[in-house]
């Protein structure tokens, strides 16, 4: 997003291409930054108090199909500026990485954080904000680790596409495209993609196993679903290259 910036992008281009210019030996590339996971605390300055507390109170006592009003007011508030509509961006990092409910409250019918996050995603109105937006949502993807990430960062979006399956085919439609081209675009070098893709896989395969989603059937055998999507996404999970 800052690429654009002269300083940044000089910055960013020793990243990528020159890591000794830093002058210290901790750090050899940037796949180290991109595999350290984030702090929860830091994704929570994106947004103010207010919209923390009114979100945690959508997602902690507010009833699925009961939401509509809340999220009404919530967007006249926060995002009815269309220069604000970038703060949708750090509403989902927000809900993806600091708010975690309990297993009482998953197991509710509390709204979920799916259902949250794709009210958010319909109410964008610019397509880059949409595509940044779906990176917020699969950012922790594409790196992800068992061993050091959580499966609550991930959990939302796997949620959101099979729940919209029923009535909202396009966005499972979008989303699992969307996810696909991350794995063969996000870093063209072959080291990285081998990386991420593996980080993909890893994320699908911990989320069958802890009971997440009980089975990819519903996506893998969704007649409205074009084939190379499926296809592609049968790699992922079983952790073929392609």
């Amino acid at each position: 997003d800052l690429i654009h910036v002269p300083e940044f992008r000089d910055i960013w281009k020793d990243l990528m291409l020159c890591p000794s210019k830093f002058n210290t030996s901790r750090f050899i590339n940037v796949l180290q930054l991109y595999r350290t996971r984030t702090c929860s605390k830091y994704v929570l300055l994106r947004i103010n108090p207010e919209m923390e507390t009114r979100l945690r109170f959508l997602m902690t006592y507010v009833k699925l199909g009961h939401q509509k009003r809340h999220q009404i007011w919530f967007f006249q508030k926060f995002l009815h500026e269309p220069d604000r509509e970038t703060i949708i961006v750090d509403i989902v990092r927000f809900i993806c990485c600091a708010h975690h409910p309990p297993n009482e409250i998953i197991q509710s019918d509390i709204v979920p954080r799916w259902a949250v996050i794709g009210w958010l995603l319909k109410s964008c109105r610019s397509s880059y904000v949409e595509k940044s937006v779906k990176l917020a949502l699969f950012y922790d993807w594409l790196y992800f680790y068992e061993s050091v990430d959580s499966v609550m960062n991930i959990e939302p979006a796997i949620l959101l596409m099979v729940h919209s399956i029923q009535k909202y085919i396009d966005i499972t439609h979008n989303l699992l495209e969307f996810l696909l081209y991350l794995v063969d675009n996000f870093d063209v070098q072959v080291e990285n993609k081998v990386l991420i893709a593996k980080g993909v896989s890893s994320a699908l395969q911990l989320l069958a196993k802890k009971g997440v989603i009980h089975s990819y059937d519903v996506l893998i055998y969704c007649p409205a679903l074009s084939p190379n999507l499926k296809e592609g996404l049968g790699r992922l999970i079983s952790g073929v290259k392609s």
